[in-house]
């Protein structure tokens, strides 16, 4: 699990945010929509974090746990793939030089990495990624 001072900076930064995004936009439908995804999704790495690992998920995590793969598979791929693309394409023609390409590059591939395996609880690095991942493969039966 997670300590729990990491969690009170995220939720401390969280909440500055969606303050500035309500204080610049006003309160109005969109702003309450985007609060409200934006809320449910910083919440689901809270939901996982609080699971007791030694029992057999529910129905209820597993099917949350799909859930989150998908979306967040999705999402990773589709950024990840344009980033290692667009460094691609600002090598050759670019815009920018061969560091800022190989930079892009880099980052897209840490993203491209983090959205298939996850990311351990050791944030700067990658070391239990895999564990982590293996072991919610086994606890979610996931086959990918």
């Amino acid at each position: 699990m997670y300590p729990r001072e990491q969690w009170t900076t995220f939720w401390i930064v969280a909440c500055v945010l969606f303050g500035l995004l309500l204080a610049r936009n006003g309160v109005n439908k969109a702003s309450i929509i985007v609060c409200g995804v934006a809320a449910v999704l910083l919440c689901i790495p809270f939901y996982f974090a609080t699971r007791d690992r030694s029992k057999p998920p529910s129905r209820t995590e597993r099917s949350l746990a799909f859930a989150w793969m998908i979306f967040r598979r999705t999402l990773g791929i589709f950024f990840g793939g344009a980033m290692v693309a667009g460094a691609g394409v600002a090598f050759v023609k670019g815009p920018f030089g061969p560091g800022e390409s190989v930079f892009l590059l880099l980052i897209g591939l840490c993203v491209l990495w983090a959205t298939w395996f996850g990311q351990g609880y050791k944030k700067h690095t990658f070391t239990d990624d895999l564990d982590l991942h293996r072991e919610n493969k086994r606890r979610y039966r996931w086959w990918c």
